[in-house]
């Protein structure tokens, strides 16, 4: 598909996913150099839909390369007026994350606030990753029961869409963290030893990572009782 990329001007989104395919697979860096590539021709011609979607999953390739300030700065194109039926709740979603990053929890709590996301959100896709951007944001400012109810509803959707990546939703893990805090270990070490096992399919050293860190977490705490 990057082959072909100077020949597709039809899908605002085609190059960009791909680019993500190639971020959540653990090659970041050439999932960035190919988005940019493809905004830098989008910007050229005026063509938005491609602009957003980019900056999209620019924010998220710069996220999993550990680059939030950037992070930042392409998640807030997309939900800029104007933009929010194309791709503004997965921006504000990246945005949520990466303020969560620099520990602005505040701030990423005024952001979901401001655009009427902190109430309950359409059962469709594109709020899937901002539902999940928002259990995380509960457990990061220590509101667990909330924060499960976010992430379990994401597993549901996930569930229902025939989604069993992780690397791409992993709500296990958040959800394990949340579980632990509220003194249910049992359901945490299960969630987080499934998620471990959906990672070692898909082989990316991210997720493999993200769900050994849960289940250390909690195998630790147990043993520690």
């Amino acid at each position: 598909a990057l082959d072909c990329a100077p020949e597709l001007t039809v899908g605002p989104s085609t190059v960009p996913e791909v680019a993500l395919v190639l971020t959540f697979a653990g090659f970041p860096l050439q999932a960035w150099d190919a988005i940019q590539t493809f905004m830098t021709r989008a910007q050229r011609s005026g063509w938005l839909s491609a602009i957003v979607t980019s900056s999209t999953c620019a924010s998220l390739t710069a996220m999993h390369l550990g680059w939030v300030r950037e992070a930042v700065a392409n998640a807030r194109g997309p939900i800029a007026p104007g933009n929010e039926p194309l791709f503004g709740p997965i921006g504000l979603a990246f945005l949520v994350e990466a303020l969560i990053e620099r520990g602005e929890t505040e701030t990423a709590a005024e952001e979901l606030a401001a655009r009427g996301c902190d109430a309950e959100l359409a059962p469709i896709w594109p709020t899937t990753p901002l539902l999940l951007a928002r259990g995380r944001l509960s457990a990061a400012i220590g509101d667990h029961p909330r924060a499960l109810e976010d992430l379990r509803a994401v597993g549901e959707r996930a569930c229902a869409f025939g989604l069993v990546n992780v690397a791409m939703t992993p709500w296990r893990s958040s959800a394990s963290v949340s579980l632990a805090a509220i003194g249910d270990r049992r359901e945490a070490i299960a969630l987080a030893s499934e998620e471990l096992e959906l990672a070692r399919r898909w082989g990316a050293a991210r997720a493999i990572g993200i769900a050994l860190r849960a289940l250390g977490l909690e195998i630790g705490r147990a043993s520690c009782r």
